[in-house]
Formats: structure tokens, sequence, C-alpha cells
């Protein structure tokens, strides 16, 4: 695909090797996220969006707080989810495995 660049690195420092303005940025974790964030709204074109994965709450408040402060707008959250069929005495049943979040929102200035 011509469209999508992979940068590989830290966060927000790896940010300095974008040549260009990008219309959406996808974080997969990092700390401090709020740091990340804010680093990447920065970079991010005008009505680009901002994709970020939590699996943990911390995370997930950290995200949503920080898009939040970022004032982003159509803030949208989706639980994905994959569970592995169980068995438990004489029962089956299908039970979560690591649940992840994404949290995504467009800048609008």
């Amino acid at each position: 695909m011509g469209n999508v660049e992979v940068i590989e690195g830290n966060a927000p420092d790896c940010f300095q090797q974008l040549q260009d303005s990008p219309d959406c940025v996808c974080i997969e974790g990092g700390r401090p996220i709020k740091t990340i964030l804010q680093a990447a709204w920065q970079r991010l074109v005008p009505e680009g969006r901002i994709v970020a994965t939590a699996s943990n709450f911390e995370s997930l408040y950290a995200i949503s707080e920080g898009l939040a402060e970022l004032r982003a707008r159509n803030i949208e959250v989706v639980q994905s989810a994959v569970n592995r069929l169980e068995t438990r005495g004489t029962h089956q049943l299908f039970a979560a495995v690591d649940p992840i979040f994404v949290l995504s929102g467009e800048k609008m200035d």
C-alpha cells in the first residue's frame, strides 16, 4: 500500500521521522500515553484522525481524558473481544482473552 507508512520506534521521539503531516496516526500503547497523544496531535493535519489502543483501565481512562483535553471531535470507543472456549467441570464456556479498547477522535481545527 502506498498510502500507509509504518514508523517504528519510541513515541514521541519517532515522530521526527515523519516527512509530512499525517491524516491519521495509530498508536498502540506507550508511556506516558497523554504526552504521546499530544505530540501526535501536533503533527496531525486538520480533520485528521488519531487512533489509540488500550488494554487496561488506566490506559483507557488516560487516552479518553487526553482526547477530551485535546478537544477531539467524534470520539469513538470500541471494544474488541477474543474469546476462548474453556471447559470448567462438566460445562464449556467462553472466557475473554485480553479485551482491547480502540479509541479514536478527529482534529477539527
